[in-house]
């Protein structure tokens, strides 16, 4: 791709044309022309255009018809400037600027998500008292666990609020 920061709807759609379409059309056509609903996981080392392509594409199946949701679990939180659109208060926002049908883009702040789950998870260990069962740990044990989150964790409590977005069924 290109080794500078996209931002805003129409560089985004200049990425995607170049990237989607044109000579690479093949390799992204069963992709782009589904129909059904579908999660597209971007990943990769830091600094290799993740938020770029993640952003091209989200806008390339808007443009093509596809109503879609495009969600950043990302703590350096660059999708909205890619997008040029306020995203910081962790709600799924409308992004303008895309014919076709409607963008929809939203950052998941990691930290509430987990502290999120850490009050649930408190909370139902105290309605249970607490008590260890015969196999060993009680709910309250279970709860502990998370002061301090496991590595990998983070990103499983995130990719559960993405599942929880996208079956609203709204995108």
């Amino acid at each position: 791709f290109f080794d500078l920061e996209m931002r805003g709807v129409f560089p985004l759609q200049y990425v995607a044309s170049q990237a989607f379409r044109g000579t690479n059309a093949d390799a992204w056509e069963d992709l782009l022309a589904d129909q059904k609903d579908r999660f597209v996981l971007v990943g990769g080392k830091g600094g290799v255009g993740k938020t770029t392509t993640s952003a091209s594409l989200a806008v390339q199946f808007a443009t093509d018809g596809h109503s879609t949701l495009l969600v950043s679990t990302d703590p350096a939180h660059s999708l909205g400037d890619a997008l040029e659109t306020d995203l910081s208060s962790g709600e799924v926002v409308r992004v303008e600027g895309v014919a076709g049908a409607s963008l929809y883009a939203c950052e998941v702040k990691v930290d509430d998500a987990v502290a999120e789950f850490k009050r649930l998870v408190g909370g139902v260990s105290s309605d249970e008292g607490g008590a260890a069962s015969a196999q060993g740990l009680g709910l309250s044990d279970f709860a502990d666990i998370f002061d301090a989150v496991p590595p990998g964790v983070d990103e499983l409590i995130a990719l559960s609020k993405i599942v929880a977005l996208a079956q609203r069924d709204a995108y």
